[in-house]
């Protein structure tokens, strides 16, 4: 069961003592997805056992370990401008929140906390247009998910859009910060076809098809990837209009 981003949870205990039944309650207990809450005192340190019982407010049933996405978006609530992602259903929910215009994220985070896994369903770029002003433009970052700094993975990306003025990749069109995670098994493919006079600023590769105005891609690594595309076809970036640092691909085609 995964609990609910950002809540405060009561605690009530009872234990037994050679004095008799102590009754304790402890308020506003955060408790926040794939972070540990401590509740440091009387609690942890008495000899006693616990039953841990989970509310069913707490319960995602279409969110549990063998869940398999099936392009299903949920919504995430941020806390002090971080969302925290840890499911395809969110991450596409970011993708239809940028690309509707709802939200660009400038100035907000957008953290990966859990490998996901896109399950080769069609994925709908993050910005679709190097021209428009619907694109990213926050931090994408993933969290380190052990001691190690192994940071989290997307995998089966798939990405297979119509012919057009647009730009494909995991983000169509970067206009923020990418940083810190993987791609893994990815397929783009995308024609970008031109304005009248035969350019365009939209490129095809797998983390960002472009990078325009400005933005970022930093500590990203591409591993199995096939790219198909007619111009500005690359591994990290393909029209680059920003910076690249401290990035890898292995075994692209």
């Amino acid at each position: 069961l995964i609990p609910v981003l950002d809540k405060n949870v009561t605690v009530s205990y009872k234990i037994t003592t050679d004095k008799g039944v102590v009754e304790n309650t402890i308020n506003n207990v955060p408790v926040k997805e794939n972070y540990r809450t401590n509740i440091i005192g009387n609690l942890l340190t008495s000899k006693t056992e616990f039953e841990i019982i989970v509310d069913e407010k707490f319960e995602k049933p279409d969110l549990e370990a063998d869940y398999v996405w099936g392009g299903e978006v949920q919504a995430v609530t941020p806390v002090n401008d971080v969302y925290s992602i840890s499911t395809a259903a969110a991450l596409a929910w970011v993708a239809q929140q940028v690309n509707s215009g709802e939200n660009t994220f400038a100035g907000k985070t957008v953290q990966l906390v859990a490998d996901i896994d896109l399950n080769n369903q069609p994925w709908t770029p993050i910005g679709l247009n190097a021209d428009d002003a619907k694109k990213f433009k926050g931090t994408f970052e993933g969290v380190a998910l052990t001691k190690a700094d192994t940071y989290p993975v997307i995998r089966n990306l798939y990405v297979e859009t119509s012919p057009g003025y647009t730009a494909a990749g995991f983000f169509g069109a970067l206009n923020g910060t990418a940083k810190n995670f993987g791609i893994e098994n990815a397929t783009i493919k995308h024609i970008s076809t031109g304005n009248a006079n035969g350019q365009t600023d939209n490129g095809i590769a797998v983390v960002a098809g472009s990078i325009y105005t400005n933005g970022n891609i930093e500590g990203v690594t591409v591993k199995n990837a096939t790219v198909e595309g007619n111009r500005y076809v690359g591994g990290i970036a393909g029209y680059t209009y920003g910076n690249v640092k401290n990035c890898s691909v292995e075994n692209l085609t």
